[in-house]
């Protein structure tokens, strides 16, 4: 019903790489511990506050990873548009 719902509305169902994105993104969220970085200047851990999940993408010059800031709170269909466009950026070449 889902995927004829969007279909109807000329959308493409999310890919299983958005749904994983989602997953992930929703276990940093309720586990912060996941979240912690090494800083190596202070040999301490610090603690993330944002969440951001890189998603590789195959260029012509290789693989490039693009970052999608905060996807737990995005919708399935906008998180997919923002991986789409940000994965085309990267194949033009156009990544900042």
């Amino acid at each position: 019903r889902w995927r004829a719902a969007l279909a109807a509305r000329g959308q493409r169902a999310p890919s299983l790489t958005v749904w994983f994105v989602r997953a992930v993104a929703l276990a940093l969220e309720r586990h912060p511990p996941l979240r912690r970085a090494w800083d190596p200047a202070n040999q301490q851990l610090w603690q993330r506050d944002a969440i951001a999940v890189g998603v590789a993408v195959d260029t012509f010059d290789g693989l490039a990873v693009v970052t999608l800031p905060e996807p737990q709170h995005r919708p399935l269909t906008a998180l997919a548009a923002a991986l789409a466009a940000a994965a085309e950026r990267a194949r033009a070449g156009r990544l900042e």
